[in-house]
């Protein structure tokens, strides 16, 4: 599976740390799973020294700098994350990219929540593929009719061409919410993400409810959750 982590100027850093969070966590280096950054192309590429902290658990597949040029949220977000799709589309295509499976689109806010986070979510996308579904992400009843998939959702490099009509959307609707008629008869939803959005000051019980076996957490937009993160999976370590 190849993780996407994606970013802009304003939250560059906050990606980097990410990357590094990602990295401690993931338990021995794997060779089934790689790292993609991907910046808006206004924004830095990643510094070298985060660079090479990932290669020590993940191979790197590359920096990729964004073909589009929209600005602005969620427009800039929205292009970056077609660009992507576009880009696995074409390399597949092309007959790269022939060892991934899945994409995972990531952003800063993303927060692994078990050690075998990554195994575990590669797990749910095989059994989802197998059924022939072409995404895999957090499901969510609001903002459209058929509710929708949060954005950082793993899909199959070629939902590109297999899905039409996914070469933009509008400005001002998160993509994920505008296409999410398009994407509904092909999602799987998540039994192991989940979508805190816009949440703060999160707790452990927010995190990991009991009887509910998350692994990934998105859209905290401050420091707690990360901080209970490395409480709890990487203190002991």
């Amino acid at each position: 599976m190849l993780l996407v982590l994606q970013y802009w100027q304003g939250d560059r850093d906050e990606a980097m740390r990410t990357a590094r969070l990602l990295a401690d966590v993931q338990r021995e280096p794997t060779k089934e799973h790689y790292v993609l950054f991907a910046h808006r192309f206004d924004a830095e590429p990643p510094d070298v020294e985060t660079l090479a902290y990932v290669k020590r658990k993940f191979d790197i597949f590359g920096v990729h700098r964004g073909r589009r040029k929209e600005v602005g949220w969620p427009a800039g977000c929205n292009g970056l994350a077609h660009d992507i799709m576009q880009l696995a589309g074409e390399s597949r295509r092309r007959g790269e990219w022939k060892s991934v499976d899945g994409v995972w689109l990531l952003e800063a806010d993303v927060l692994p929540l078990h050690r075998d986070w990554l195994h575990l979510v590669a797990q749910e996308w095989h059994d989802a593929s197998r059924a022939g579904k072409l995404v895999l992400g957090a499901w969510s009843p609001d903002h459209s009719p058929f509710g929708h998939v949060n954005g950082n959702m793993v899909f199959h490099p070629e939902l590109w061409s297999r899905v039409r009509g996914l070469e933009g959307s509008a400005p001002h609707i998160g993509w994920d919410v505008y296409h999410a008629h398009r994407l509904s008869p092909v999602w799987q939803k998540s039994r192991q993400m989940i979508n805190l959005y816009r949440a703060a000051e999160v707790t452990e019980d927010q995190l990991w409810p009991a009887g509910e076996p998350y692994v990934f957490a998105h859209g905290i937009k401050d420091d707690s959750g990360r901080q209970l993160v490395e409480k709890r999976l990487l203190e002991k370590v």
